[in-house]
């Protein structure tokens, strides 16, 4: 497990260098952390990283954003707070935006957990991020995990 501190703004630019740099494989991000650790910031940095043009914000309703980078490959941002059952994944056809070699970017990824974790092609291109903001220091201590 790797450590990165985040105590500006700016420092998410170089955190998603870093994870871009020494995770190349890693196309599933599932993303941990409380309420406003900073879960959609990562993605933001991220997609701006990928040179995506479309405005990131959190799927907290829609439950799915699509972003593209550059390329017009599709970026797959995902909030599954709001969804209960495993049924629920499976009928909105998450698998197949597991597969799809594209980047996808999962927040409270609880629910999808088990689904990634019983197959070991999701494994290997899976990284979990977890940000924890610590208030009365006032920065984020991330914990990364393959």
């Amino acid at each position: 497990m790797l450590n990165y501190i985040i105590r500006e703004k700016e420092d998410w630019n170089q955190f998603v260098l870093f994870i871009h740099k020494n995770f190349r494989e890693k196309r599933i991000f599932l993303l941990k952390g409380n309420l406003g650790a900073g879960k959609t910031t990562f993605v933001q940095a991220f997609c701006k990283m990928l040179n995506c043009s479309e405005h990131v914000t959190s799927p907290t309703f829609s439950i799915l954003n699509i972003y593209h980078d550059d390329k017009k490959n599709p970026i797959y941002h995902f909030d599954l707070y709001r969804l209960k059952s495993l049924y629920e994944l499976k009928d909105i056809g998450f698998e197949d935006y597991l597969y799809s070699g594209n980047y996808c970017f999962i927040e409270w990824p609880d629910l999808a957990i088990d689904l990634i974790k019983s197959d070991d092609c999701l494994i290997k291109t899976t990284l979990e991020v977890n940000i924890q903001f610590i208030p009365e220091l006032n920065y984020r201590d991330i914990f990364i995990k393959e």
